[in-house]
């Protein structure tokens, strides 16, 4: 679990670490702590882990050369590099991926298109972002998959859940040996007024994701189906 996010030190650092050492109490590795990477392994796979987020306590993604040193040595250790990158602007006027530095209340965070190339350019094989409150479009770049923003898992009256900040998704994704993403499954959940996830078998959130990908990335390589499912479409040439 990444603990990479603008609200990580909402209790101070004592606060944070008290996250960090709760998490791992019960079998879960937290990463996101500055020049921090986590490994695991995976059907004996070693995997490094490493989540970045745009405050100082984080591993910044405004810090390219140091974000590309980290996966670099991740990849002295492991086979895949997966990324967690909390970053861009937030809410419903943010559901549109942009190659371009993103500003939220004044704040620079990031450019998530330039971050998350270049971390998969640097040896990345998978990229997973949240921060905006909604979703965002996914791509298949260089054969490695990124998807720009899972949106809100879970909140407890503490997110607004109007329009689309009400989608979210469970997102599945199958990889090779080589990080190569195969195939893929959006699962779309809605968020009740609490902010309590729920199934949605209308499956809003996928053809919302689908939508966002044919239009930020109309000569890309994948389609999402009614039920969900990722898929790669080899007629297309993926984006550059």
């Amino acid at each position: 679990m990444s603990v990479a996010n603008n609200h990580a030190m909402d209790f101070g650092s004592v606060g944070f670490q008290d996250t960090i050492k709760n998490l791992n109490s019960v079998g879960i590795k937290a990463t996101g702590a500055k020049n921090k990477i986590v490994y695991s392994q995976v059907k004996n796979i070693p995997v490094a882990w490493i989540g970045f987020c745009f405050y100082d306590y984080c591993n910044k993604v405004q810090d390219i050369s140091k974000a590309q040193a980290l996966v670099k040595q991740a990849r002295q250790n492991a086979k895949i590099v997966i990324i967690s990158m909390h970053v861009g602007a937030e809410g419903q006027n943010a559901l549109n991926v942009r190659n371009a530095t993103e500003f939220f209340y004044g704040e620079n965070r990031g450019n998530s298109l330039q971050f998350a190339r270049t971390m998969i350019d640097s040896g990345a094989d998978l990229i997973l972002g949240h921060g905006p409150h909604v979703p965002r479009a996914v791509e298949v770049y260089k054969g490695k998959l990124i998807a720009y923003s899972l949106g809100n898992f879970l909140g407890y009256k503490t997110f607004s859940t109007a329009g689309d900040k009400g989608k979210s998704m469970i997102l599945e994704a199958k990889l090779n040996e080589d990080g190569d993403f195969v195939s893929g499954k959006i699962t779309s959940i809605r968020l009740n007024k609490q902010g309590i996830p729920q199934v949605d078998k209308s499956n809003q959130t996928s053809q919302l994701v689908n939508s966002l990908t044919q239009n930020n990335f109309p000569n890309g390589k994948l389609m999402i189906n009614t039920q969900g499912e990722i898929k790669l479409n080899k007629l297309k040439i993926s984006g550059k």
